[in-house]
């Protein structure tokens, strides 16, 4: 298996392996501010408050690259030796969206399980299109947005 995902990483085009090499970076570096700093510094990353963005179709070339963003954030995700969770995800797209000047707006929810109490998810839409997080975010209240 290790060996089938490493011919399929090698045979990506340089842009791809090169996001997805910048979609650890960020990864890693999220990961560890949202262990290490308060919310408040964090959400700061996430835009403003409050805020939305169109939920129109982005033009082809955002588009695209908005979907390679996303692939390789999924892609390399699970090879983290960190927990990559669904903020960490969401902060990473955000900040690489952002790079590129392509809008988006990350939603927060939560929820209440039975067996779990409150449990809190991030995603990030981006035109159209859930990029990370989409697994589900139907099941959570949208408590904060942010773009």
């Amino acid at each position: 298996m290790i060996l089938k995902k490493l011919r399929t990483f090698l045979a990506l085009s340089w842009g791809d392996k090169a996001l997805i090499f910048e979609a650890l970076t960020w990864l890693g570096l999220m990961r560890l501010a949202v262990l290490t700093l308060p919310f408040k510094r964090v959400s700061a990353w996430l835009g403003k408050e409050g805020q939305t963005t169109p939920e129109a179709p982005l033009p082809p070339d955002q588009a695209r690259m908005a979907l390679r963003i996303a692939r390789a954030i999924r892609r390399i995700q699970p090879f983290t030796p960190w927990d990559s969770n669904c903020l960490a995800q969401a902060l990473t797209a955000r900040r690489m969206l952002e790079l590129r000047n392509i809008p988006s707006t990350t939603c927060l929810g939560a929820t209440i399980e039975s067996s779990k109490g409150i449990v809190a998810h991030a995603w990030l839409r981006c035109g159209t299109w859930i990029l990370t997080g989409a697994p589900g975010h139907q099941r959570y209240k949208i408590v904060a947005t942010f773009a």
